[in-house]
Parts: structure tokens; C-alpha cells; sequence
């Protein structure tokens, strides 16, 4: 069928056009389409299965047949075109094919245009160490990702080897070099292609996302020997995000794996968005700086003082709703907003209105 007639094609297209984040296909049933956020369906017929059938027997390649034959969900890379590409989570549901598409916006976009605190580059010119950008499926840990790497690029002569699965933001070599290697294409899996990594003399790795222990033992090890890693991670906040690395670990262990991540963490960023004013979604953002007293806090598992200890804004770091105050007191958001996603909201509503000050300096450093 060509281009022109293939309605999933159209689609595509329209998803384009209406600035969509997100397209979701379901067999018998009408499309679905996220624009800012907001689900809503598109005015049109159902997809027949056939179609849906079709589509994806277009796209899968003999290994990803094999993935979605035994795991019922696969993802994969699409191209409409050179320059506008999708990120495609093929799946079964009620034993019928689904599809969910997410648009890649080509385009990097600096940390500035993203509406990002300014500390994210001071955390992007670290030379070692791992930095872990985190947050729910859909919360832009991809794009900040990017934004990152292309500030490196702009800014240092390194050498930038990635590993994804797939590949979602293509880069361009500028003041340095990089390479991209997609899973099933290029490596076979996330730690051979890790191993070989290491002997390709990197300054930089960025690993799409970490799925398992092989992969943070391997990113540990990276950053212990000098190297910058940098990944994602489906955790919100720093303290879930720290919890959940050591839950990868046997219990016996987790002390040992935390004295090696005081060490080798220098962030995390986690981040997931709000409604603007002008409608446009805005990243609200946690930053905890792995710096100062964050490192024997974190040696010594006392998360509520690293909550604490972040409040002081040192090094860039803050809170969620220290964050939310920032958007709000920009005009970026409204009172309502910023309450309705706050962890607290009448901490945050005191805050925005000037009941005390959004940086706390707290006791725990008085003790430390």
C-alpha cells in the first residue's frame, strides 16, 4: 500500500503535524493521540488487526520477530522520513496486536530551551563518574539525556561511545567523537557491548537505560576507572533511585555497593512534568549532587538527611517542590499546578507565598 493510502502512515504523519508526543494504536478500536499530555481519540475508523498485522511485519526485523514471538512486547526504531523518527513499542493485549508510537524529536534541544535548572550542565561537565537521569515512561529522561550529551559534544574534544536499545536522538560528531551502537544491530546485548566498550577508549558512555545488575556492575566499574557513564532509569526521585541500585544486590552486599556509589555517583536528576500556563508541559526537576555531606549520608543510608542536605541548594541541588516554587515564582505555572503535584502541597503554597524560605538550610549539616 502506498505511503499515501497506508492509513497507519497518515497517522504517523498527523501525529507530526499536531505536535503529538505520543500515537497509540489498538486493533478494532480507534487510534488515540497524547498532545501535551492529554490523551484524547482521533476522529477516525477503527484499525483492522490486518492493518496493525501488516505494519509491524513491515518493521520487525528476524530478531525482533523472535523478541515479540517470546515475550509478547518488542521496541523498536521507525523512520517516516531522514529526519522524523519514532521510538515503537509493539505489544499484544486481548491476544490482538497493539502499538505505541513516541515521537523523537531530531532536533536537540539545549538544556536552556528545555526549561532546565542551570546546574544540569555544571552536572554534564563532569569527566567521571555516573550521572542517572530518571523518571516515569513519558517524563523526558531521553531528551534531558540528549541535551546533555550534545553539551559535551559542543564543548569537549572526548570520545562518546552509547549503547541503546534503540537508538532514539542521532548526534552528529562536533567538538567530539561519537559513535552510537544499537542493540540487535550493532551488539548483541547491553553488557557484551559494555565489556567491548571499555576497550574502545572512551571518555564518555551512555547507556540508554539500566535493566539489570550485569549493567550497573559494569557502569560501577566504569566510573571507579575513570570513565563518564551516563543512563536512565524508571525511578522517581533520587532516594527510589539510590534503593532501587542496591536492590539489585544480595542484602550481604548492599554495604559494599554503597561505599562504591558514594564514590562513583556524582548525580541524579529525576525529573516528570507539569502543566504550564501557555499549555506546554514544564520539567519539574530534583537534583541531588553527589558532594559535600551526600556522600557519607549516603555510605551511612540516611536518606531522610539526603533529603535534607538537598534542601540547602548547595552544589544546585533541590527538592521537587523546591522546584515547583522556582516554576511558579517564574510565571511558568499556576498555584493550582504547583499544588496539585507537589509531595506537599501546603509546604509548597508557603513556600511560593513567602511563609518561609524555599532554601532550608537544616540542622544536618550543623551535625555533620
Amino acid at each position: 500500500m502506498p505511503p499515501e493510502t497506508n492509513p497507519i502512515m497518515q497517522l504517523l504523519a498527523k501525529t507530526v503535524e499536531w505536535d503529538a508526543s505520543d500515537l497509540h494504536l489498538q486493533s478494532e478500536f480507534v487510534p488515540y493521540t497524547r498532545i501535551q499530555g492529554n490523551l484524547r481519540p482521533i476522529e477516525c475508523r477503527p484499525l483492522h488487526r490486518a492493518e496493525l498485522d501488516a505494519f509491524v511485519e513491515q518493521i520487525l526485523d528476524d530478531r525482533h520477530r523472535r523478541l515479540y514471538s517470546e515475550r509478547g512486547s518488542v521496541d523498536v526504531a521507525y523512520a517516516l522520513s531522514k529526519r522524523i523518527r519514532f521510538r515503537v513499542n509493539v505489544y499484544q493485549q486481548r491476544g490482538t496486536t497493539s502499538i505505541a508510537f513516541r515521537l523523537i524529536d531530531n532536533n536537540i534541544k539545549s538544556i536552556a530551551q528545555l526549561h532546565l535548572p542551570p546546574a544540569i550542565e555544571q552536572i554534564a561537565n563532569n569527566r567521571r563518574g555516573i550521572i542517572l537521569v530518571t523518571g516515569p515512561a513519558g517524563s523526558g529522561k531521553s531528551t534531558t539525556l540528549a541535551a546533555m550529551l550534545d553539551h559535551i559534544n559542543q564543548t569537549r574534544a572526548d570520545h562518546i561511545v552509547t549503547v541503546e536499545d534503540p537508538i532514539e536522538y542521532m548526534h552528529d560528531n562536533k567538538k567530539s567523537l561519537i559513535e552510537q551502537r544499537e542493540i540487535g544491530q550493532d551488539a548483541h546485548d547491553f553488557n557484551i557491548a559494555l565489556m567491548h566498550m571499555l576497550r574502545q577508549d572512551p571518555n564518555v558512555i551512555l547507556i540508554g537505560e539500566i535493566r539489570d545488575l550485569e549493567t550497573v556492575v559494569m557502569s560501577i566499574r566504569a566510573a571507579l576507572t575513570g570513565h563518564l557513564v551516563m543512563s536512565t532509569l524508571h525511578t522517581i526521585g533520587a532516594i527510589q533511585t539510590l534503593i532501587r541500585l542496591l536492590q539489585y544486590y544480595q542484602r550481604e552486599e548492599r554495604e559494599a555497593v554503597r561505599d562504591e556509589l558514594s564514590l562513583a555517583m556524582r548525580a541524579v536528576v529525576s525529573q516528570r512534568f507539569v502543566p504550564g500556563k501557555d499549555g506546554q508541559r514544564v520539567p519539574n526537576v530534583e537534583i541531588m549532587v553527589t558532594r559535600g555531606v551526600i556522600p557519607k549520608l549516603l555510605r551511612e543510608e540516611r536518606y531522610d538527611d539526603i533529603i535534607q542536605a538537598m534542601k540547602t541548594r548547595e552544589h544546585g541541588m533541590q527538592t521537587f517542590d523546591q522546584s515547583l516554587v522556582g516554576l511558579y515564582k517564574a510565571g511558568l505555572i499556576t498555584m493550582e499546578a504547583g499544588e496539585s503535584h507537589a509531595d506537599d502541597a501546603g509546604t509548597f503554597k508557603r513556600m511560593a507565598t513567602g511563609g518561609f524560605a524555599s532554601d532550608d538550610r537544616g540542622s544536618i549539616i550543623a551535625e555533620l
